[in-house]
């Protein structure tokens, strides 16, 4: 259809431009109906070229299928070949085409770095995995009664009552950085790496939980041992969201959750699922870590937690709810940018303006109960040895 639009185009500039010599009057409207079948022939040939690079790129996404695949690359070669030849001829010239060159950017970027979102996908979800199966104890021969550092990533996820103090871990600073590396890799291969305030903010909202709560569950003591407990949690949950993405990129991520209610169903649930986990566990290494009651150790969890809110629903507010997702979108592209920057994504998708308001003052209540609970619950469990009673 495309290239019919083209051709049909072309023919009528053809035979406006065999009448030339014929013209004997309104040479100006003449001309200027001559110009405007020029804009529309290169207004067709761009529409053309995008759509092939789009319906193949998605074609790809949805089958598999590997011719797509070579015709959305070879489509969106042109395509952008088409654009910067417009660019340069118009350059200055505000009667520009109808499409926002910006966000078609913003696309194209996206689906030029699928592949490489698609390895490193793959490499975080396998050198995590390696980790955690590597860290089984006993898999992995004790030296000097030193376990495998990669034991302290299993335990806390899986038997994480039977951690102490007392345990010895060969190696955690290197399983540290390693275990950081692939949070933030994973981010970044999440939003294709081409997004830059996504991975910015998430990781940031992450490492602002993390790092209060590990300082104060031993005031600082064996704080790389802690911070490997409290980010295991996390890792999974972004294993398993990056499982999706290693199989296609992350569009076809979003592509089945805003088309495919199975995928949309399981996803959700084990996602929450994992969630309440990674509290649960955040409890239980407070126990262990800080030595404290049941109580004591939710409490100072909330507490972060309502910190981290607080933190969050305060840049909303100042940065503007609507200015910060229209950043996230223009970059990640999980809604349709055209139809979200008329609207406004607060609109299109109906998130009350008050939301960061909301947000700031149930994190001050969580914050402030829990500060309460610790307060009356200010003791500390004893330790015996090796174990904590």
């Amino acid at each position: 259809e495309g290239f019919q639009a083209v051709k049909g185009a072309a023919a009528l500039r053809d035979l406006l431009l065999e009448v030339r010599d014929r013209v004997t009057m309104n040479q100006e409207d003449y001309d200027l109906l001559v110009s405007s079948v020029g804009y529309e022939i290169e207004l067709f040939r761009m529409l053309d070229f995008y759509r092939q690079y789009f319906m193949n790129y998605y074609r790809w996404i949805d089958t598999g299928d590997l011719h797509s695949k070579s015709a959305y690359k070879i489509a969106m070669g042109r395509f952008k070949a088409v654009i910067t030849d417009y660019e340069a001829r118009h350059e200055g010239d505000l009667n520009s085409m109808g499409m926002d060159f910006e966000e078609v950017r913003s696309g194209i970027g996206i689906a030029e770095r699928t592949a490489l979102s698609v390895r490193v996908a793959q490499i975080v979800v396998v050198v995590a995995l390696f980790l955690l199966v590597m860290g089984i104890p006993g898999f992995i021969r004790e030296r000097d009664q030193r376990r495998f550092a990669g034991s302290l990533y299993f335990d806390a996820l899986f038997r994480p009552a039977r951690m102490g103090d007392a345990d010895s871990y060969h190696g955690t600073g290197r399983l540290l950085f390693f275990m950081v590396l692939l949070y933030i890799l994973g981010l970044l291969a999440f939003s294709s790496f081409e997004s830059f305030w996504f991975p910015l903010t998430v990781g940031t909202m992450g490492f602002i939980f993390i790092f209060p709560l590990a300082m104060l569950l031993n005031r600082g003591a064996g704080l790389r041992k802690v911070l490997i407990t409290l980010l295991a949690p996390k890792l999974v949950i972004m294993v398993w969201i990056l499982g999706a993405v290693a199989v296609r990129g992350p569009m076809f991520f979003w592509y089945n959750i805003w088309v495919s209610d199975l995928f949309k169903l399981i996803l959700l649930s084990i996602l929450f699922m994992l969630i309440f986990r990674k509290f649960h566990l955040y409890v239980v290494l407070a126990q262990r870590w800080g030595k404290r009651n049941l109580a004591a150790s939710a409490s100072i969890v909330f507490l972060v937690t309502g910190l981290q809110l607080i933190v969050a629903g305060l840049v909303l507010h100042f940065v503007g709810l609507e200015k910060s997702l229209t950043v996230l979108n223009n970059e990640l592209l999980v809604l349709p940018g055209g139809l979200s920057k008329i609207m406004g994504i607060t609109t299109h998708l109906g998130i009350p303006p008050a939301l960061p308001g909301w947000i700031i003052g149930s994190a001050s209540c969580i914050a402030l109960v829990s500060l309460l609970v610790l307060l009356f619950h200010p003791n500390k469990r004893k330790s015996t040895g090796f174990g904590i009673s």
